[in-house]
């Protein structure tokens, strides 16, 4: 999900809960996956198996990059695998 100028400027000033308040669970639910690999995984397999032609996928947050790019590819695309 991109978040937009007035997003960026909100967790700037430090109004993260009033940010969070923004975006409910429910509305992120349709743009982000979040959870296990498993649970990421199953996620994105629903999306594919619904008809999109591709799903993407970006570092996961509290993560450093190498870590969370060794994550997606070593427990949740071979998930993704047929």
């Amino acid at each position: 999900m991109t978040c937009s100028y007035g997003c960026r400027l909100w967790s700037r000033r430090g109004s993260r809960r009033r940010l969070a308040r923004a975006y409910p669970d429910e509305l992120l639910d349709l743009f982000a996956f979040a959870g296990t690999p498993a649970e990421v995984a199953a996620r994105a397999r629903a999306v594919i198996d619904a008809g999109a032609a591709r799903v993407e996928f970006g570092t996961p947050h509290g993560l450093s990059d190498e870590r969370g790019v060794h994550l997606l590819g070593a427990e949740v695309v071979p998930r993704l695998r047929r």
